[in-house]
């Protein structure tokens, strides 16, 4: 299996996560901003080059290894700040309908993957 990393934003006690759009896989569910490796890469590598490619923004700041369900690894931004994702503009915006930030209440009830909900959960 391909290894996958994933990028966690909090500001202010919320998360950035992104509903993928119909035509992608997994359609019309919630995830954080992630993608698969390509060769050679290291996740933390992965998980910077798939921000950019589907937010439109460079990582700024730290990253730090907070889960791994299977073959997804997920970091969170240290010490982050909200992040305006720019999805026309970003190579692989097109990957997702809508972003937002959500709270615990609203992160609990979106059609998300659950090891990837309970670590969300977990660092919010």
């Amino acid at each position: 299996m391909e290894e996958v990393s994933g990028v966690m934003v909090v500001n202010n006690g919320k998360c950035l996560v992104c509903k993928r759009s119909k035509d992608t896989t997994f359609p019309n569910t919630w995830a954080l901003p992630m993608g698969h490796a390509e060769k050679g890469e290291t996740p933390i590598e992965t998980a910077k080059r798939e921000f950019k490619e589907e937010m439109g923004i460079d990582i700024v700041g730290d990253l730090e290894m907070i889960g791994k369900i299977d073959y997804v690894t997920v970091f969170k931004i240290v010490k982050g700040k909200k992040i305006v994702p720019d999805l026309k503009n970003a190579k692989d915006g097109y990957e997702h309908s809508q972003c937002m930030y959500g709270n615990k209440e609203i992160i609990k009830n979106l059609n998300m993957e659950n090891g990837l909900k309970n670590i969300i959960l977990k660092n919010l």
